[in-house]
């Protein structure tokens, strides 16, 4: 049977602070993996992945569960 995708997602910031890594979502894909889901962690801006990139790369892989973190951006 295949494992059903989880996709946790740090999404483009416009934010011009240096990008830190979200250690939240990076436990959370570590602790669905070992309940035996298939999880990924993107972090979009360290990525340089644009808002319409990210979008095809979720519509491409039609992940069971998308979680997305807040941007804390100003704009």
């Amino acid at each position: 049977m295949e494992k059903k995708k989880i996709y946790l997602i740090l999404p483009p910031s416009h934010n011009t602070r240096t990008p830190e890594e979200c250690l939240g979502l990076e436990y959370l894909v570590s602790a669905a993996n070992f309940a035996g889901f298939d999880a990924y962690y993107i972090d979009a801006r360290l990525e340089k992945f644009s808002k319409s990139d990210l979008l095809e790369k979720i519509l491409k892989e039609n992940p069971f569960i998308i979680g997305l973190a807040p941007a804390l951006d100003s704009k």
